[in-house]
């Protein structure tokens, strides 16, 4: 049986920052299923500090893209692949 790791505090991972107010659906997947393809069964998508504005704005941003996932939009709180549930934001 192979190790899965669940990581509470991702900022982002394989290049793509999750702290930019232009994320793209498909750069929040990329990352997500690099995750996983490195063996990350389920993050928490955070945000580092900023002004309140800009913070405020990523998390929309963050839960935008969830809900225009067709294969998340069901799922609360779900975010990146939803094959495999288990990315949220925090």
């Amino acid at each position: 049986m192979e190790n899965k790791y669940f990581d509470i505090q991702v900022n982002g991972y394989a290049g793509i920052d999750f702290n930019q107010n232009n994320l793209s659906l498909e750069n929040f997947r990329q990352a997500c299923l690099k995750l996983e393809e490195d063996g990350v069964e389920g993050i928490f998508a955070t945000i580092i500090t900023a002004d309140l504005s800009d913070m405020i704005s990523r998390i929309k941003l963050l839960v935008s893209l969830r809900m225009k996932d067709p294969l998340c939009s069901e799922r609360s709180f779900t975010f990146g692949s939803c094959e495999r549930p288990g990315y949220y934001l925090l």
